[in-house]
């Protein structure tokens, strides 16, 4: 079977806990990490992440100790996780301030730090999966 320009066979040397049987294919990690990329692909190559904006605001704030952030910590999170998010800024960073202020989920308050923003995750997970509409 072919797989990243190799021939793996029964006996071939790289058949152990390095390949995968996927759907009649013998896949090294290399080729399934291309099937199905990790965290680790994003953060090292330009590929948008499949999420919505929403959907990683609300991770890099529940991702932190105290479950806030302040803007600029949100922006230093998606260019930290996320190698795609270190170009484009000013597209990204406006489309992060409209999720910010359009979903109800998020509530911005005042803290040690200045403005922080949380989540209302009972908001969250109400409105989970509907379209916002203008």
């Amino acid at each position: 079977l072919y797989c990243c320009g190799l021939f793996h066979r029964n006996s071939c040397s790289q058949r152990d806990q390095n390949c995968y049987f996927f759907d009649r294919l013998l896949t090294c990690n290399r080729c399934f990490a291309a099937l199905f990329p990790g965290i680790e692909c994003y953060k090292y190559n330009n590929i948008r992440p499949p999420h919505t904006y929403a959907y990683l605001i609300r991770w890099s704030i529940l991702e932190s100790p105290d479950k806030q952030r302040t803007l600029s910590e949100i922006y230093n999170w998606f260019t930290t996780m996320f190698f795609y998010f270190r170009h484009n800024t000013a597209t990204w960073k406006n489309a992060i301030r409209h999720n910010l202020s359009l979903h109800k989920c998020f509530i911005r308050a005042e803290g040690e730090k200045g403005a922080v923003w949380t989540v209302d995750e009972a908001e969250y997970q109400r409105r989970k999966g509907q379209k916002y509409h203008r």
